[in-house]
């Protein structure tokens, strides 16, 4: 057979078609994946949505949360049936940023699901360099949400917020990004708090190794955990109140990590507070390929067990955004193909 099943995206704001497509074909370097797993994220619903890309050409496959097994690669370095994991970020390798490392901002920078094909497919053609092998025991589902929930928590805790060992951490937003990042920080060494409005989000982070949570007009008594406030915030909402809260909760000294957002949302603070008190407010986008290597083989070693909220089959797509657009979910919502 040379057609697939996806999961089309025809207009912004309505449900998906389920549609018979062309399978598609790799070109030089790349290789040809089964789908098994593609995870869903609050970009999937912004896109879906029409509140980020509006511009995005329609009718789309999205989704950039991917799983699933080599069929073929131009070069055969990995057998067909190799399970992989797709780092969605396509840089170019010239640019002044991917010279310094940082190829998540890449000038050029392509993500699969907006750029081109998404994981809501049976098949998908990527380059080569982006397929990330993975461990017999780990999961379709856990390597697919590795790519983002995990890796994004990855590089903003590791890469921009130099987390270290002792330190004070408070994560704001218990979401798919949020619980991982508990995880991650828990993992590292560190003192853990949660901010949350979802009680059932607040257990779950206590499940995942957070010292303490408390609901967003609680937050006063985390001075009792920390009296000189955070080390290190994640800011994970893309919330002004979640901003403004991890801000009021800074040691002095301490870093900000901003790693959720709102399109057209903007964050501010007194300039006298961020001067005086030395703060370090920082933006974090996406993983590096680096990034997101690290964050699988924590996955594979068993050191982050990504949070599986559902499963939903292709033809159940609608069912699944529903879900995530519920804000109940606790942790990933995720298609299994």
């Amino acid at each position: 057979m040379t057609d697939m099943t996806a999961a089309l995206l025809k207009e912004f704001g309505t449900s998906f078609a389920l549609t018979r497509l062309a399978r598609p074909r790799p070109g030089p370097g790349e290789a040809l994946i089964r789908v098994r797993a593609a995870g869903l994220c609050g970009t999937d619903l912004k896109v879906a949505g029409g509140k980020m890309r509006p511009g995005l050409a329609l009718p789309a496959v999205i989704g950039h949360e991917i799983a699933g097994e080599v069929v073929s690669t131009s070069d055969g370095a990995l057998p067909p049936g190799t399970r992989v994991a797709c780092h969605p970020y396509l840089t170019c390798g010239r640019c002044a940023s991917c010279a310094r490392g940082n190829t998540n901002t890449c000038a050029h920078i392509a993500l699969v699901g907006l750029d081109r094909q998404g994981g809501l497919a049976e098949y998908l053609a990527v380059p080569e360099t982006s397929l990330i092998p993975f461990a017999e025991h780990t999961s379709f589902a856990a390597a697919a949400v590795s790519m983002d929930a995990v890796a994004t928590t990855w590089h903003a805790l590791h890469g921009r917020g130099r987390l270290k060992a002792g330190e004070r951490v408070i994560v704001i937003g218990a979401g798919g990004l949020g619980l991982n990042g508990v995880q991650i920080a828990a993992g590292a060494g560190a003192k853990v708090a949660v901010v949350d409005r979802n009680p059932h989000r607040r257990e779950v982070a206590l499940a995942d190794g957070a010292d303490r949570v408390v609901a967003f007009d609680d937050t006063a008594s985390l001075r009792e955990w920390s009296a000189e406030g955070a080390d290190l915030i994640l800011e994970a909402t893309g919330s002004r109140a979640g901003f403004d809260t991890a801000v009021s909760l800074l040691a002095d000294g301490g870093r900000v990590v901003c790693c959720g957002y709102t399109p057209g949302l903007k964050f501010g603070m007194d300039s006298t507070g961020l001067a005086g008190r030395e703060l370090s407010v920082v933006g974090s986008r996406g993983s590096t390929f680096a990034d997101a290597a690290a964050a699988l083989a924590a996955v594979d070693r068993g050191d982050v067990r990504p949070r599986i909220d559902s499963e939903y089959r292709l033809d159940q797509v609608d069912d699944a955004f529903a879900r995530l657009g519920s804000r109940q979910a606790l942790g990933r919502v995720v298609i299994v193909l």
